[in-house]
């Protein structure tokens, strides 16, 4: 999700960056965030989102559990 290196090279602030493709667009790091840090606590949704075939394993699982913990 965060990116994915195509050239190896140099880049400094204020160069652009294009984004090429999002595979799927609901689901953002901020949505996977907040299941992480334990502020989302919709279980269904984190289902969902652990079903998606490009997050790790372990984050799904990490997702869930998170998202099932009592506060």
């Amino acid at each position: 999700w965060y990116c994915r290196v195509l050239q190896e090279g140099r880049i400094d602030a204020g160069l652009p960056v294009m984004l090429v493709e999002r595979a799927y667009p609901r689901w953002t790091m901020a949505l996977i965030n907040s299941f992480a840090n334990g502020s989302n606590k919709d279980v269904a949704l984190a289902q969902e989102l652990a079903a998606c075939p490009l997050l790790e394993e372990w984050w799904g699982k990490l997702i869930v559990k998170r998202a099932k913990k009592k506060s």
